[in-house]
């Protein structure tokens, strides 16, 4: 089975923002963010931070599986 590219960056940041999600309604991380950042638009900034952080790499890294012919990113 062949994925495009897109595809697999979708599922990728998709996956990894449901991960990210649970850590920080179901865990103790969780509970000490929300203690530590009581006010809801910094928590929201901090997730929108993390997860630009993580589709940079993401992308970083389909960027250089495609340019170094890696896996199916030929």
């Amino acid at each position: 089975m062949h994925l495009p590219g897109s595809w697999i960056l979708l599922i990728f940041v998709a996956v990894s923002s449901a991960l990210i999600l649970m850590v920080l309604h179901q865990t103790k991380l969780g509970r000490i963010i929300h203690q530590r950042i009581p006010d809801r638009p910094h928590r929201r900034l901090l997730l929108a931070s993390v997860s630009f952080f993580i589709t940079f790499v993401a992308v970083r890294l389909l960027v250089a599986s495609i340019t170094h012919h890696i896996g199916p990113f030929g």
